[in-house]
C-alpha cells in the first residue's frame, strides 16, 4: 500500500513539474506540452514507407538528382539514396514532422550526414530547414523543451573522431536561425 501510495505521489508530482516547468511566451496553453524537460535525439533508423518515399521524393527532388548525379560520377550507376527519416511534432499542432538524410556521397561527410526538416501542415510537408540550398550536415539532432514563436529548439552536432560541435537553432517567426555563436561543444547535451 505504502508503494503504491509513495508512486502514485511522485507521478502527481511528476506530472505538476513538467506542466509547470515550461512556460512557451508565444503559447498560454501549458496542456500542450509533451517534450520532456531533456533534449530528445531524432532516430534515423526509420526509412520511409512508400507514401513518406514519394513526398519526400516530391519536395527533395533537386537534394535527391544531386544525390544520384555524385553516385553515378563515381561509377555507381542505378544506385538510389538512401532516405532515413526522424519524426517529431516540432510545432506543437499534432503533426508529425519529418527530419530527413539523404546517406550519399553527395550529402555525407565524416561530420554526418545533411538533415532538411519537412513541417506537417495536415495536407502536405513543406521544407523549412536547409542551408545553401542543402541541408545541416550533423551526426545528430535533439530536439529541446525550449519553445520560440511557437517552435521547439532544435540542437544540431557532430561528435566525430575529428571534432566535436554543437550548435543551437530556433524558430525566428519565419524560419530556423543559429542561435549565438560558432559551433560550441558547451552547446552539446549530455550523451547518457
Amino acid at each position: 500500500m505504502r508503494s503504491c501510495l509513495f508512486r502514485l505521489v511522485t507521478g502527481v508530482a511528476l506530472s505538476v513539474v513538467v506542466l509547470v516547468g515550461f512556460h512557451d511566451t508565444s503559447r498560454a496553453d501549458a496542456a500542450r506540452v509533451s517534450v520532456p524537460p531533456i533534449p530528445i535525439a531524432i532516430d534515423f533508423s526509420q526509412r520511409p514507407d512508400a507514401a513518406q518515399d514519394a513526398s519526400i521524393r516530391e519536395r527533395l527532388a533537386a537534394e535527391i538528382l544531386r544525390a544520384e548525379e555524385t553516385e553515378r560520377g563515381r561509377g555507381a550507376q542505378g544506385v538510389v539514396p538512401d532516405i532515413r527519416i526522424g519524426e517529431a511534432d516540432v510545432n506543437q499542432d499534432g503533426q508529425t514532422d519529418w527530419f530527413v538524410q539523404i546517406w550519399s556521397m553527395a550529402w555525407c561527410a565524416p561530420t554526418g550526414c545533411n538533415t532538411w526538416l519537412l513541417l506537417n501542415d495536415g495536407h502536405t510537408y513543406r521544407q523549412i530547414l536547409s542551408q545553401d540550398g542543402g541541408g545541416l550536415a550533423t551526426d545528430f539532432v535533439y530536439v529541446t523543451p525550449t519553445i520560440q514563436n511557437g517552435f521547439r529548439s532544435l540542437i544540431f552536432g557532430d561528435t566525430s573522431a575529428t571534432a566535436e560541435f554543437c550548435y543551437s537553432v530556433q524558430w525566428n517567426g519565419i524560419a530556423y536561425s543559429s542561435v549565438g555563436g560558432p559551433p560550441d561543444p558547451a552547446v552539446c547535451p549530455s550523451m547518457q
